[in-house]
């Protein structure tokens, strides 16, 4: 019999088995491994074909591409793709080529490649449709450098923003969370994987709310809401979306290490969710099971305990998996059907990505073709423009008028090109690597060292850490202007927006994270100067020694970094009219600012082409349209705080009589709801409709309402559908989304919207566990935010009980008809 595995015309599952036939027991596990480019480079730091020879002599699963020692850009990753998958097909028994992964939830981590908002902003836009071109356009660019995976999306439900990873996920909401999460892979994966990248969904599972938001801690979190919230974008994204390819979580619940938890990652992933691709572990996370957790007495036992479990393949390179595999198989602690279902899938996915077929990465000049294209930065400025979020607009104060003849900027991110990105893209990824004096700069980064009292060189003294940290910063800036020619800062958008007859000035007034008030007198005297002030302050996400917030950069304090709001009360001493934008990946809670400022303009790390959309809607240009995808706390002391708690927990009907405001000492009501978001347009909500009002535990209930633009000029509102169970034979929460519509209206334009509500749709896991829908009453709110309900109504479920798990429904479809 030939070779059936090489032929294109057989089954995915045939090339499978014939391939499996063939294969040694080294070569099966080297497929549940990963190798990094640092493992394969020289002496010169380029791939050495002698030392893939010494590696990687039975093949490799996967390839990941470590940007410690250089920049990497399109070319440099296009270039050693190449080599590795070349190597592998000819030179290896059978020639199996790797799966080369990267991160892209903001787009390909990679300088050249189009980069667009960080997720938590993507959230802020309440667009799936928008969404979803942006993960096709990764999707083509990804495939020309040679990548066929990504780690990608976050799927973590959020609930504390002292968590520094808040600004990857798609916030608090779990109906949110599956709409997007599901835009994303079917952009990510194409109509069939044979064109299609592999998306990874992590992280698998609870990952997100972390004990006194520290990342990597443990998840106190009860198996039915695990289930019901956590798992649920997860759940959606496998039946509705085909996803493949899950990552586990770092953490661990009640004792157990998820990447040692058979049952999340078998029990509940495969049997009950239906889940039929396979695992990935997260970074070194199986480790963690002997160095963290102490639950392995060996990095091998880990390995077996992990694999055993349900974890198939080893990320990012041979630790726990590898050789010390085929040591335990051979021992009998790994059974080997077991390694053969996981290699399986593994192989399975190759097939399906034609990386058989065609493994390379597309030659220059058609590779260049496809990068930046102007489509994609279209849908990047479109993304930053839908994501900016209107807390709060009195007066209306904005927008500004493009008449003013003197306006003042003041704030550290308001000429920073660096807080324009996310935590997980390349520019952030600069902060771990670039200004040691022992490592490289950027070329150019020497020549203003003395201005911070830096003398580049191995043998350079120790150095006051601020002026050591500005220096970096400003380095960082610098080459950030080289590497995004086509990027500017907000004051530069600013300044683009106003004419000759209007004198715009700047001053930083104080750095993100540190102490010094010395520039305050200087940025109040240019208030007091101004007709017009705009604050720009917020935060940084990233890595490095200038970021605040991001993967394992927690903090207590959800406020203001520094002496921010101290400058912010500064400049409100003027009494001069002042609009605040807030650049932040998380939540910012300032009671104070929001008591005081008569504008508040949210704006998630909008990416390299997100200044001219903050300019936008400043001036009028773009209607502010963008909705908050997380509640906004007054205080610490609040957190975890969520628009939809268990009734009886923390809703209005809670007390007994005692304190019936919250705490002592303040309310318990957030700073900003869940949903909230304002427009210079205005809405009227009316004629609500229910019908049937009564349904079966199989049916469906349309819900209408008309929606006018009563203002005179455009804009969009994003209108949600929450539901409330009234009695249940567990507690049930106080409001759930179930549905919402992103609609754009002209001046005096009405539309009808409907949402066709399956009862499938209100199912839960009763009191023995089973997924049911019951009958009752469920309550209908139509409304602007989760506090803002508009319209109110009810419709009953009748019938006996019924058991849905595999008929749930996830989605609520939505028609919008305008007139």
């Amino acid at each position: 019999m030939g070779e059936l595995y090489k032929d294109k015309k057989v089954p995915a599952a045939e090339r499978v088995g014939d391939l499996l036939r063939r294969m040694t027991l080294e070569e099966k596990c080297q497929q549940l491994c990963c190798v990094s480019d640092n493992e394969i480079y020289g002496t010169d730091f380029a791939i050495s074909p002698d030392r893939m020879k010494e590696t990687i002599p039975d093949g490799i699963g996967g390839l990941v591409l470590y940007p410690k020692t250089k920049l990497f850009d399109v070319d440099i990753c296009r270039r050693e793709i190449k080599q590795v998958q070349e190597y592998l097909v000819n030179n290896t028994r059978l020639g199996i080529p790797a799966m080369p992964h990267v991160e892209a939830n903001s787009g390909p981590w990679i300088f050249g490649a189009t980069n667009y908002p960080e997720p938590i902003g993507l959230a802020g836009t309440w667009n799936p449709e928008l969404i979803q071109e942006m993960a096709d356009a990764i999707r083509g660019e990804l495939r020309a450098i040679g990548f066929r995976q990504v780690l990608s999306p976050v799927m973590d439900i959020t609930r504390d923003p002292r968590w520094g990873r808040v600004g990857e996920t798609y916030g608090e909401d779990p109906y949110l969370s599956s709409v997007l999460a599901v835009a994303y892979v079917k952009g990510i994966q194409g109509q069939g994987l044979s064109d299609g990248i592999l998306a990874s969904a992590k992280h698998f599972l609870g990952y997100g709310s972390p004990v006194a938001g520290l990342n990597m801690g443990t998840q106190p979190i009860t198996s039915r809401e695990l289930f019901e919230v956590y798992a649920r974008p997860f759940d959606a994204c496998i039946h509705l979306a085909g996803l493949y390819c899950v990552m586990n979580s770092y953490g661990n619940i009640d004792g157990i290490p998820i990447n040692e938890s058979y049952e999340i990652l078998t029990e509940l992933l495969r049997h009950t969710m239906g889940f039929e691709g396979f695992v990935v572990s997260d970074y070194h996370s199986i480790n963690r099971s002997y160095e963290n957790f102490h639950t392995a007495d060996s990095i091998k036992q880990a390995g077996i305990n992990s694999f055993n479990a349900g974890l198939d393949m080893e990320l990012p390179k041979r630790i726990a998996y590898g050789d010390l595999m085929v040591q335990a198989i051979k021992e009998g602690a790994i059974k080997t059907e077991l390694l053969d279902a996981s290699v399986s899938k593994v192989l399975n996915a190759k097939f399906r990505l034609g990386l058989f077929e065609n493994p390379y990465p597309e030659d220059e000049e058609k590779c260049m073709v496809q990068i930046l294209k102007p489509e994609y930065k279209s849908i990047s400025k479109q993304l930053a423009s839908q994501s900016l979020i209107l807390l709060k607009n009195e007066g209306p104060l904005l927008p500004l008028s493009k008449d003013i003849k003197r306006l003042a900027v003041i704030g550290p991110c308001a000429d920073s090109l660096r807080v324009l990105f996310a935590g997980y893209s390349a520019p952030a990824w600069i902060d771990v690597f670039i200004g040691d004096p022992q490592d490289k700069l950027f070329p150019g980064m020497e020549n203003f060292a003395d201005e911070y009292g830096i003398k580049i060189g191995k043998d350079t003294p120790p150095v006051d850490k601020e002026n050591y940290d500005a220096f970096v910063s400003h380095g960082i800036e610098y080459g950030l202007k080289k590497l995004y020619p086509d990027s500017i800062t907000i004051l530069e958008a600013i300044r683009g927006k106003l004419g000759a007859d209007c004198t715009v000035k700047y001053s930083k007034g104080c750095d993100l994270n540190t102490g010094d008030c010395s520039k305050f007198d200087e940025a109040a005297a240019l208030a007091d100067w101004a007709d017009v002030t705009v604050l720009v302050m917020g935060g940084q996400s990233g890595w490095g020694r200038c970021a605040t917030t991001g993967e394992g950069i927690d903090s207590v304090n959800i406020g203001y970094f520094g002496v921010q709001e101290e400058l912010i009360r500064r400049i409100y001493k003027t009494k001069r009219p002042m609009a605040l934008v807030e650049v932040s990946s998380r939540p910012v809670s300032s009671p104070w600012t929001e008591e005081n400022l008569p504008a508040i303009l949210h704006c998630a790390a909008p990416g390299a082409f997100g200044s001219p959309a903050v300019a936008d809607a400043l001036f009028g240009d773009v209607n502010p349209s963008g909705k908050l995808p997380f509640t906004v706390a007054r205080h610490v002391g609040q957190v975890p705080i969520y628009y939809n708690p268990a009734g009886g927990s923390s809703d209005e009907d809670n007390s007994i009589g005692f304190n019936i405001d919250g705490y002592i000492d303040m309310t318990k009501y957030p700073l900003y709801y869940f949903g909230h978001g304002l427009s210079y347009s205005s809405f009227e909500y009316a004629d609500l409709k229910i019908n049937p009002g009564e349904i079966s535990t199989g049916g469906t209930v349309n819900i209408s309402f008309r929606l006018t633009n009563t203002s005179n000029r455009a804009g969009t509102e994003i209108s949600q559908l929450y539901i409330y169970d009234e009695l249940a034979s567990v507690i049930r929460p106080v409001q759930q989304l179930m549905g919402f519509a992103r609609v754009e209206l002209k001046a005096g334009e009405s539309a009808e919207i409907s949402f066709l509500l399956s009862a499938n749709e209100l199912g839960f896991y009763d009191r023995t566990m089973r997924f049911i829908v019951e009958p009752g009453f469920f309550r209908v709110m139509i409304g602007s935010s989760g506090k803002d309900i508009r319209l109110k109504g009810r419709f009953e479920v009748m019938g006996r009980p019924r058991e849905i798990m595999r008929e749930r429904a996830f989605l609520t479809p939505v028609t919008v008809r305008r007139f």
